[in-house]
């Protein structure tokens, strides 16, 4: 048996290997190493799971950290809060893509953020060929890199000591809500078009759709209600407020965005409020 041959040989058992350890395992990285491969993880989720989905999340980094396969108890449930984008984007790729959501949820901190080039590279990597070779081999995902496990799985552990007495807070009996009013310093907002468009195209397809306002670590109220009232008003969607409850109760791993287990809880009080 020549060298080369064996060298292939020993590979393909290896990757075999790897493919059963990973199969068996269920493991599934919650964060990654860089923003990109965050978001690709996410993207290939979408585009390669399931076409029955009950819940989808869409947003930035903030709510990329909610687990959103545990905000329901029936069928597939996607996390689309991307890195440095915001819900705009991956909700209109996830309805474009044909994959309807029963129940679609906006996040709103960073609605009013412009399309960048992260929003061009990302769509592009989406067209790329090692995007749509993945479709057909699991270890090419972006999941299934070794690197992008260990991380995740070491910064779950640093993330972990983070914890606060959540349990002892109250939510049982939080909502989603068709009224909404505004608080502090919400006058007057800049026009938000990409919002209305994306809730009327949402709505067309018979999806439910909840805003959301997550806890950000910012001692200020959301300063973007005016906006809120604007949409409820105008097109009957529903509000969960997490941020006015819960914000200065949560535990951040860098001021901005939720820990571990605070991201457990917060998706603990939507799963209970949605009622999914």
């Amino acid at each position: 048996m020549k060298l080369p041959f064996k060298v292939i040989l020993i590979s393909l058992v290896l990757l075999g290997a790897y493919y059963l350890m990973l199969k068996v395992a269920g493991i599934q990285p919650k964060t990654a190493e860089s923003n990109y491969v965050a978001n690709q993880m996410r993207l290939q989720a979408m585009e390669y799971g399931p076409n029955e989905i009950n819940i989808a999340v869409t947003g930035s980094s903030l709510t990329a950290r909610l687990d959103a396969q545990e905000l329901t108890d029936e069928g597939v449930s996607l996390n689309l809060g991307l890195d440095g984008s915001n819900a705009i984007f991956s909700a209109n790729e996830l309805i474009d893509s044909g994959k309807i959501p029963n129940v679609l949820i906006i996040e709103l901190n960073t609605i009013y953020r412009e399309t960048d080039k992260n929003d061009r590279v990302l769509a592009e990597g989406m067209q790329s060929g090692t995007h749509k070779l993945a479709k057909y081999f699991t270890l090419v995902r972006a999941q299934s890199r070794p690197v992008t496990i260990i991380y995740s799985k070491s910064k779950s552990f640093k993330d972990s000591k983070l914890n606060t007495s959540l349990e002892a807070i109250d939510y049982l009996n939080i909502k989603p809500q068709n009224s909404y009013i505004a608080k502090g310093n919400n006058g007057n907002h800049e026009p938000c078009p990409e919002l209305e468009n994306l809730i009327i195209k949402a709505q067309e397809k018979d999806i439910r759709v909840v805003l959301l306002i997550i806890p950000d670590g910012i001692n200020k109220p959301f300063k973007y209600g005016s906006l809120v009232e604007e949409m409820i008003s105008k097109h009957e969607v529903e509000i969960l407020d997490m941020k006015t409850p819960f914000s200065d109760k949560m535990t951040y791993t860098d001021g901005l965005h939720l820990s571990e287990p605070s991201a457990q809880f917060i998706t603990e009080v939507i799963a209970n409020a949605l009622g999914e």
